[in-house]
């Protein structure tokens, strides 16, 4: 799949970033990478060293994003032997890889509907499997209540701890520039609502333009949140939401 020189924007934070713009790069494209979210660990309180220090005793482990595996291994798990007994559960395929990076094994991840929708639909996630199971999600501040809800009331004991925080990042006007005007992308990726909400925080002066360019979203509830806020543009929705769904997307977005 070629892309000719089309020029993407890539919004999602820098972290996320790098195999996806290695891969439209390698098609011929231009990959801009610009993240509209700032990824930042929080601090080793006593309250998250008391869940660490006894997170071996745990049923099962649920990781919400990549960034809570690799801030989880890299600050707060000192002994990875701690969590290799544990059921581990990732959100989907790419926070799986973080955890089989880290030499870990016994992980459970949804492969299609990689969403809190499609880990709880996992076999392993029904009321019979976890009732009285204690369960420990590791996410950043501000995830979806649905998983912990949808979990407790199938009879598990659930904690929840946040380990990480997104913000908007600063940058200077000719940074902004050099991303948007100079570069005039001909697609951007947007991978949640938080992503696409500072979009349009940092590319206030141009909206009209913003809201004409067609958008890759990671999900049909990303789409529809962008039309609310009044992108006109074509939208294309990945159908696996990866690295390899969104060059999909792009490919699809292009095409004709």
């Amino acid at each position: 799949m070629k892309l000719n020189n089309k020029r993407i924007l890539i919004a999602r934070p820098m972290q996320q970033a790098d195999h996806l713009s290695n891969m439209i790069t390698d098609a011929g494209g231009i990959s801009i990478k610009f993240p509209t979210v700032e990824i930042q660990s929080l601090r080793r309180t006593n309250k998250l060293k008391e869940y660490f220090n006894k997170i071996g005793s745990y049923d099962f482990i649920i990781f919400i994003s990549r960034n809570a595996v690799e801030i989880t291994i890299k600050k707060f798990v000192r002994n990875i032997n701690l969590i290799r007994d544990v059921q581990l559960v990732a959100i989907g395929p790419s926070t799986a890889k973080a955890l089989y990076n880290s030499n870990l094994k016994n992980i459970i991840f949804p492969r299609d509907n990689v969403d809190t929708e499609g880990l709880l639909s996992q076999k392993e996630m029904k009321r019979n499997k976890i009732v009285d199971q204690r369960i420990l999600i590791i996410r950043g501040v501000g995830g979806r209540e649905l998983l912990a809800e949808s979990l407790k009331k199938r009879g598990a004991i659930v904690d929840c701890i946040e380990i990480y925080k997104r913000k908007l990042p600063r940058y200077k006007e000719n940074e902004i520039n050099k991303a948007w005007h100079d570069n005039n992308p001909d697609a951007v990726v947007i991978t949640s609502n938080e992503v696409l909400n500072n979009l349009i925080i940092l590319i206030k002066n141009d909206t009209e333009s913003l809201f004409m360019t067609p958008l890759v979203a990671i999900s049909e509830r990303v789409a529809e949140y962008a039309r609310k806020r009044g992108f006109v543009s074509k939208i294309s929705v990945v159908r696996e939401k990866s690295d390899d769904g969104i060059f999909s997307a792009l490919h699809e977005l292009f095409e004709d």
